[in-house]
C-alpha cells in the first residue's frame, strides 16, 4: 500500500518529536529544582540568622533597666514617620 509509508513517516516524525519534547521538558525540571532547592536553602539560612538577630536582640532589651527600655521605644517611635 503506498500510503503506508506516509503514515509510518509521520508516525516516526511524530515520536522524534514526542521524544525531543520530553527530553526537554525532563531537563527544564530538574533545572527547576535545582532552583528551587538552593532558594529554600538561602530562605532556611536567612530564617537562622534572623532568628539568631531576634534572639540577640530580646537578650539586649531584657538587659536593660525600665529607663533604657523606656527611652528606646521613645527613639524608635520618633524615627517612624
Amino acid at each position: 500500500m503506498p500510503g503506508s509509508d506516509l503514515l509510518v513517516q509521520i508516525v516516526l516524525g511524530l515520536s522524534v518529536l514526542g521524544a525531543v519534547v520530553g527530553v526537554l521538558r525532563w531537563g527544564w525540571n530538574s533545572r527547576k529544582r535545582e532552583g528551587g532547592s538552593a532558594e529554600r536553602a538561602e530562605a532556611l539560612e536567612r530564617a537562622v540568622v534572623d532568628a539568631s538577630e531576634r534572639e540577640k536582640g530580646a537578650r539586649d532589651e531584657e538587659a536593660q533597666s525600665y529607663e533604657e527600655w523606656k527611652a528606646a521605644g521613645a527613639r524608635r517611635r520618633e524615627r517612624q514617620p
